[in-house]
């Protein structure tokens, strides 16, 4: 019950942040609470170029590197919609993480299964108020699949159905490549030290 009052608590919090103009200025830990970063992330994102633009005040060759940093709210925003995705495929493929291997195939991930079976999706993929409201659920089932099995079922939604699949006949084809080159470099290999 106290994770559910705090998460209250930082709804009411988020709530009078999305209050707040567009042109307001917030600071690193006001920032990261509008985006449920930790300020730690914010900090490592400015290091190397990968968060929203931040404004930092200094003259030309001030000395010291902690000059303090705002950010304007329209800009958070504008970041958040830019780093929109419509699953955790998706964003993994965004960052060059979905399935580097093959053992990220056959390994295990959560998926929901609705009532007739079909895969709704993984389950990272649904907010947080979803998840509290399936737990118990008689018309979700929270199933841990082989990404491949989840690949060869049905289904609800073809659009995320697809970009699963296109992920895993990537990462097969990437192993499918790696085993040929090794084949040949083993034949070619043979092929030279018997003539010699």
């Amino acid at each position: 019950m106290a994770s559910l009052d705090a998460a209250l608590k930082t709804y009411e919090v988020l709530a009078a942040l999305h209050a707040l103009p567009d042109q307001a200025a917030l600071t690193t830990a006001e920032a990261a609470l509008f985006l449920r970063l930790s300020p730690k992330t914010m900090e490592r994102m400015r290091l190397d170029g990968s968060g929203p633009p931040y404004v930092q005040a200094g003259v030309k060759g001030a000395r010291g590197g902690n000059q303090k940093c705002l950010y304007v709210k329209a800009a958070l925003l504008a970041w958040q919609q830019a780093n929109q995705v419509s699953s955790a495929m998706e964003a993994a493929v965004r960052k060059g993480q979905a399935f580097r291997t093959i053992f990220d195939l056959i390994g295990e991930a959560p998926f929901y299964l609705d009532s007739v079976g079909r895969v709704a999706g993984m389950a990272e993929d649904f907010p947080l108020v979803e998840v509290i409201e399936r737990l118990g659920s008689d018309e979700w089932d929270l199933v841990w699949l082989p990404v491949v099995e989840a690949a060869g079922r049905e289904w609800e939604n073809l659009a995320s159905h697809q970009i699963l699949v296109r992920e895993v006949r990537s990462a097969l084809a990437a192993t499918r490549e790696k085993i040929s080159a090794a084949l040949e470099a083993t034949s070619i290999g043979s092929a030279v030290s018997s003539r010699r």
